[in-house]
């Protein structure tokens, strides 16, 4: 087959948010403990086992009235809803952002990450920033790693363009960051 005939078709870029999850679920333990604990002292608390950070996740489950509302998860793999922000949590939400066609057989993957929490739980027994904590141990733990692309997974706008930055936001209830990542995918691993 020649390589004219062959295109990308992005086949495994739907794991890419949980793939970052589940990274961070065996490599942070701060991260968790600053999602679970809504605290000052939440850097003080013990480290959660890998079953209660797995029911910090939320996988599509709902209470008995069809909704989130009353439940622990704090780890999502779709962007802020309305409403959400007034919950006095810390949230993690990763999910694809976008994707850029480099050629017909690579093409950049833009990962982003939101951390979002509940004004009332930004300042922390050390006078650090919740959300700023978060925001360095993502970079810290996932800048450089695999996650499943043909490039890692890089915080890095010479290699991956303009897309990669973090940024600060805010609502009326909450503040956080958004971190763009990204990486190079190809269903064509042989020929890159």
């Amino acid at each position: 087959m020649s390589v004219l005939n062959v295109y990308n078709k992005y086949t495994n870029i739907t794991k890419f948010p949980l793939n970052i999850i589940t990274y961070l679920l065996n490599n942070n333990e701060v991260i968790w403990k600053l999602l679970k604990y809504d605290t000052p002292d939440a850097l003080n608390k013990p480290n959660l086992t890998k079953s209660e950070k797995r029911s910090l996740i939320f996988a599509g489950q709902t209470n008995s009235s069809g909704g989130i509302d009353e439940m622990p998860y704090r780890v999502f793999t779709k962007s802020l809803p309305r409403g959400e922000e007034k919950k006095i949590q810390t949230q993690l939400r990763v999910f694809l952002l976008g994707l850029i066609p480099l050629n017909h057989v690579v093409g950049q993957v833009n990962m982003n990450i939101q951390i979002i929490s509940h004004t009332d739980l930004l300042t922390l027994d050390t006078y650090e920033n919740r959300n700023e904590i978060i925001l360095q141990q993502l970079l810290e733990t996932l800048n450089g790693k695999n996650i499943g692309g043909i490039s890692n997974l890089s915080f890095n706008r010479e290699a991956n363009g303009y897309s990669n930055e973090a940024f600060w936001e805010s609502g009326d209830w909450y503040e956080g960051y958004s971190l763009r990542m990204s990486c190079k995918v190809s269903d064509e691993k042989s020929k890159n």
